[in-house]
């Protein structure tokens, strides 16, 4: 396990690559990068689609435009999700045109984005190493099938689960009180 965490660390740092919280505002920022002889071109800003990604003109920003009250004309809007409302249990946040320079991901405003790079996603190494390992102690190979068959069955409080070893079977109680109770323990 500690081999993965050091391999997928060093993948990070070796990509470097930002997350998208940032990108899309970086490329807000600098404008569109779909048409040079539109307004607010550069050629690091979003490319535009049409319902999605749009430059605010005056016309758009003007009563029964689609993006009133959205930002000023040559700024970028996005179509998506604006946060949470400010009352999340009378109150709802459905997605609509915002300016790209203040797109959040969908999540919390509280939970903030982490100052480290998203590739290689490190849950999923780990969660995969974690499977290796598992597989290794338990003595199955997720590429052929078990020995012992497939077994499928809940176990309850008061019953008894059988652990996993390499060297014996043997009886522990489970530890949650609350049926049904599924473990695999391992010795």
């Amino acid at each position: 396990m500690p081999k993965s965490f050091g391999a997928a660390w060093a993948l990070k740092r070796h990509y470097e690559s930002p997350r998208p919280v940032a990108m899309i505002r970086y490329m807000g920022v600098k404008g569109q990068s779909s048409d040079p002889e539109g307004p607010s071109y550069h050629p690091d800003g979003l490319p535009l689609e049409p319902g999605v990604v749009e430059v605010i003109t005056a016309e758009t920003a003007a009563p029964g435009g689609g993006h009133l009250g959205v930002g000023n004309p040559g700024e970028i809007a996005v179509y998506s999700w604006p946060g949470e409302p400010a009352i999340p249990a009378s109150q709802t946040s459905p997605v609509r045109s915002m300016r790209a320079v203040d797109w959040l991901p969908y999540q919390r405003k509280t939970f903030n984005t982490p100052a480290f790079p998203g590739y290689v996603s490190g849950h999923s190494t780990f969660s995969r190493a974690a499977a290796e390992v598992i597989g290794a102690v338990s003595l199955v190979n997720p590429h052929q099938p078990s020995p012992l068959g497939r077994r499928e069955g809940q176990a309850f409080r008061s019953e008894f689960l059988l652990s996993v070893s390499r060297e014996r079977r043997r009886p522990i109680p489970p530890s949650c009180s609350d049926p049904p109770v599924l473990a695999l323990l391992f010795s």
